[in-house]
């Protein structure tokens, strides 16, 4: 400092000069003082604005993830629409396929009864001729009427007892018509409801595809079930046959 004022006490012992601030350093401190607030505005202010920067450009990527979230959704709605018609489709399939196999069952049935009916009539005929050689025969020979008599019995004899195996194998047929038609029944009401739990998983997504492989599984097995029985149906058919032909074949009594 060039120009600073000092000043001595008038004791001797004090040697220490007392410090008195110039004019410049005073003005120096002020203005230092006063470039402080202003420097710590502009800073506030730059971080302020870099604040708003950084916010929009969160909000814009929040919108662009919305979007894209939007848009997987929809599509995933759709494929699950898509999807669930699929198997509505498939279930009216199976439930077609059910009738038609229904409807071969009562077929069967009523061609099994025609048969019968006609064994019965000629059963008749055959009763009938047999009244007609033992007229014939007892003219003739009393001795031939005897083996003819003997002969006529154990043919009627054989006739009855074909005729009452073939009842009783109708019998056993017809229940097990019956029973196949029960189980026809419950596999009807089985798609019907496997088609209601298909509507009802229309909600979600992954539990839908489960539901519908699952059912998938069961009506193939229903499926599986009616070949089974078609092939049981054939079986009998086949017995019958074998027995009108075995009964066809028999000796016809002169």
């Amino acid at each position: 400092m060039s120009n600073r004022e000092t000043t001595q006490n008038q004791e001797p012992d004090d040697s220490m000069p007392t410090i008195v601030p110039e004019k410049d350093d005073l003005h120096y401190y002020h203005r230092r003082q006063q470039s402080a607030p202003n420097q710590t505005g502009t800073a506030s202010a730059n971080t302020s604005g870099k604040s708003s920067s950084l916010t929009q450009w969160l909000l814009l990527v929040l919108i662009i993830a919305c979007g894209g979230a939007c848009y997987w959704l929809f599509s995933q709605s759709q494929a699950q629409h898509t999807t669930l018609i699929e198997a509505q489709k498939r279930i009216t399939e199976l439930e077609q396929r059910l009738s038609t196999t229904g409807e071969e069952m009562d077929q069967s049935a009523v061609a099994l009864q025609v048969k019968v009916s006609e064994l019965s009539k000629k059963a008749d005929e055959l009763w009938v001729q047999m009244d007609k050689l033992w007229a014939s025969a007892w003219r003739k020979n009393q001795s031939e009427i005897k083996a003819l008599v003997e002969q006529t019995s154990q043919t009627k004899q054989a006739l009855s007892d074909k005729t009452t195996n073939i009842e009783k194998e109708m019998v056993t047929t017809s229940i097990n018509l019956e029973v196949l038609k029960e189980q026809l029944d419950i596999q009807q009401t089985s798609a019907t409801q496997l088609s209601e739990s298909l509507a009802k998983t229309e909600a979600s997504s992954i539990e839908s595809q489960k539901q519908i492989t699952s059912l998938e599984k069961k009506l193939s097995s229903v499926l599986k079930e009616n070949q089974k029985l078609a092939a049981k149906i054939k079986i009998l058919e086949a017995q019958l046959k074998a027995q009108v032909q075995t009964k066809s074949a028999s000796p016809n009594p002169l």
